[in-house]
């Protein structure tokens, strides 16, 4: 499994990509 410091990692990009989407 992914570490934690992975999932925030990832979850940072998710956040930045959709409030790309939205803007």
């Amino acid at each position: 499994m992914a570490s934690l410091k992975n999932i925030q990692f990832i979850t940072s990009l998710l956040e930045k990509i959709g409030t790309s989407k939205n803007s």
